[in-house]
């Protein structure tokens, strides 16, 4: 009986002992899972941490490297500013020696070209006054040309008349004195008036010759001044044209005063867009500095995070001993021993959650017994998991039944999913 009392006693230690150790054996598990937990957000985190501080040091690298070819580019261009300047310079410089007597001879011409169109402005007007008085010396001549065709018909006309009076006298008969007295003394006043008729109209015929000798002496004379005149204009005329043929000759020199200006202009051009060359060179080195110095201030957070990346791979080397520790040396968790390609770790993560810290031993408390793969399809547009990893066979029909999909397609697929299935 005193045995049986121990033995019952021993079985209420055991128990109680036995009790004792399921109590810790589930805080060991609670507190597994929390080491997992912090274990995989202080790996998430460090490991963003050294993502962040690399890709800043990566930017940094590429906008120093971007700053340095800029500032080549610009080094390049300020020196082909500065051979277009110099060549400007040498054009300015020729065309500037040349420019001078181009100027002197252009003045020298278009002094002879204006005192050669006042000349012939001149000769222009003479000729015109020339023509005048030709037309009027001629309009006078045949006024005169009439006048005496008038006078000697006068002129015949007296001549008649005394003919014709001295016939008559003639014819007088002798015997009566008186009345041939009378008769002669009418015929002698008849004579003399046609006598002074005749004079007045030879003198008037004799006055008309003499102007219209005058008039064609002056005709004469005013064709030899309109020829003389037509001669003047005709050399006028050749001298003008060898003038214009100087100009023309001047406008290639105008030209060249032209490409000079536009020579100086292009000097400006080059030498303004070498002050913004050089603005850009300093622009440039002020940028690779900034860039060398955010280089060399990104140096120390990526110095820092690598050694927090050392630190936390060495305290999750200490965590999964104590797990191992904890859970037998028999039990080792499946994600180590699953493969993926890269860049779809997180995708198994996230799938698999918490799970992927249990072994596929039997014998530990959470374990991966394996199951039949299931025939059902995914989504169209989802792609398994399996198809990106290598893993135990007890994980197949969980990583068949998880599909990936595009983050904008994730809502419209969830809404197709059988039971058992997950979208990542």
């Amino acid at each position: 009986e005193l045995k049986l009392n121990g033995a019952e006693a021993n079985l209420e230690r055991l128990s109680e002992v036995s009790a004792e150790v399921e109590r810790q054996l589930t805080s060991l598990k609670r507190q597994a899972a929390k080491a997992r937990r912090y274990k995989a957000l202080s790996e998430e985190i460090f490991a963003l941490d050294a993502l962040i501080a690399h890709l800043r040091w990566h930017e940094a690298k590429l906008a120093c490297e971007t700053a340095r070819e800029r500032l080549e580019e610009t080094k390049r261009q300020v020196e082909d500013l500065s051979r277009q300047d110099a060549v400007c310079e040498a054009a300015r410089i020729e065309a500037g020696e040349g420019l001078q007597p181009l100027r002197e001879a252009e003045s020298i011409v278009a002094a002879k070209l204006g005192q050669a169109r006042i000349a012939l402005a001149k000769l222009e007007t003479e000729r015109k006054i020339a023509a005048d008085a030709h037309a009027r010396l001629e309009g006078e001549a045949t006024r005169l040309m009439e006048d005496i065709e008038r006078e000697q018909a006068a002129k015949v006309e007296a001549d008649d008349a005394l003919a014709h009076a001295k016939f008559e006298l003639s014819a007088l008969p002798v015997e009566d004195d008186a009345a041939n007295a009378e008769t002669e003394a009418q015929m002698r006043t008849a004579l003399e008036q046609a006598r002074a008729k005749l004079a007045a109209a030879e003198q008037i015929a004799d006055d008309a010759q003499a102007r219209l000798s005058e008039a064609r002496a002056r005709r004469q004379a005013t064709e030899d001044q309109a020829a003389a005149q037509t001669r003047r204009k005709t050399h006028l005329t050749g001298e003008v044209e060898r003038l214009r043929a100087d100009m023309s000759a001047l406008e290639d020199a105008v030209t060249l005063v032209n490409k000079l200006k536009a020579a100086k202009d292009a000097e400006l051009d080059a030498e303004a867009a070498l002050h913004t060359a050089e603005r850009a060179v300093e622009e440039a080195e002020q940028r690779l500095t900034e860039a060398r110095n955010a280089e060399t201030a990104a140096q120390p957070p990526r110095d820092a995070a690598a050694g927090a990346v050392r630190e936390l791979e060495a305290e999750i080397g200490g965590l999964q001993r104590l797990l191992r520790k904890a859970e037998g040396p028999s039990a080792p968790p499946v994600v180590e021993r699953i493969r993926t390609r890269d860049g779809f770790e997180k995708a198994v993560a996230a799938a698999l959650g918490d799970d992927i810290e249990a072994p596929t031993d039997k014998a530990a408390a959470m374990y991966w017994g394996g199951a039949e793969t299931v025939l059902q399809t995914l989504p169209d547009g989802a792609s398994p998991l399996s198809q990106y990893t290598e893993a135990p066979g007890e994980l197949a029909a969980r990583l068949s039944q998880c599909g990936l999909v595009e983050a904008a397609d994730g809502a419209r697929l969830a809404k197709l999913l059988k039971p058992g299935q997950r979208l990542v």
